[in-house]
Order: structure tokens, then sequence, then C-alpha cells
């Protein structure tokens, strides 16, 4: 896992209200729904893409079958989102911030099926939790500056719609 200043090649600085989330925003793997037939289920979780997005409901009995883009993403082991958490008060309060994200990323989830999280990986500096959409990182690492302040950054790589949020505190 990278430490919390080791940003890859290819990353920019973005302000929080810079954030840049249109539509392209998982463009590699969304460009493959866009030959979809309607309606199509996942294979792996039950999203239905209908009206021309993913969603949660009913099953339509006649509906196709594909994998969604956040299960693609799983089964590829390719993230979109990372989110580093470090610092003392993180190692201190680590259970009540999981806990927070883990909440938070469930409600996400609930609303829109390619937002979900990936792995989490953690050692004696620092936590890396990674997810399956840019979105989901940036609104991770908002609500906990929100929730407890600290340092936050976002680093964004354009040519590969990647975000990695670093947290601190």
């Amino acid at each position: 896992m990278p430490l919390i200043k080791d940003i890859p090649a290819g990353y920019n600085p973005v302000l929080p209200d810079e954030v840049f989330f249109e539509e392209h925003a998982e463009r590699a793997y969304m460009e493959a729904a866009t030959a979809l037939l309607e309606p199509t289920v996942c294979l792996e979780c039950d999203a239905i893409f209908m009206e021309g997005r993913w969603r949660w409901g009913p099953v339509p009995v006649s509906a196709n079958q594909a994998v969604c883009p956040a299960c693609q993403r799983m089964k590829d082991n390719n993230p979109a989102g990372y989110v580093v958490l470090a610092g003392p008060f993180f190692h201190e309060h680590a259970d009540e911030i999981i806990a927070l994200l883990h909440e938070q990323a469930e409600r996400k989830r609930l609303e829109n099926p390619l937002m979900r999280l990936m792995e989490e990986e953690r050692n004696d500096i620092a936590m890396m939790i990674t997810t399956t959409d840019i979105r989901l990182a940036h609104f991770l690492g908002a609500a906990l500056h929100h929730r407890f302040d600290g340092d936050l950054e976002y680093h964004h790589n354009a040519a590969q719609d990647l975000l990695r949020v670093h947290w601190t505190r």
C-alpha cells in the first residue's frame, strides 16, 4: 500500500469544488453499456440497465444478461477510486471512522449500483479503501472531512478516470 504522499505519475491535485463529475466518469467501463439492449440484468449483482443507466429494481422476465461496470471492475481488480486514511486521530478512532465510511458507502450503493467499496487494506501507517467509482471516493473524502475535519486532498488522473483521496488527521 502506498504511503500517504505517494502519488503516482499522471495525478494532478484538484480542489473539492473543482471536481469534474460529468458522466465521463467510468468511461472505459461504461462504453460497453451503450451497446446493451434494454432491459439487461447484471449476472453478478442483479442490477438492471434500463433507460440508459444501471439501477436497482425488480428483474424483468425477459431481461438480457451482462456484467455491470461495477462488477466488471471488481472482477478485473481495477479500482476507480482510492481513499487513503492516516494520522494519529485516524488510528485512535479507526472503528468509528471505518463505520462512517461503510454507512456512507452503503447509502450511495443503494442509490446507484455502480458505487461500491472494493477492498480495504490497512497497515501501521495508513488504510486504503478502493472503490468502483470516482464519485464514491470523492463523496467518502467529503464525508470524512465534514465529520472529523482534518487535511483532505484530491488527486485526479484524467487520462484514466482515477481519483486518489488522501485524508489525514
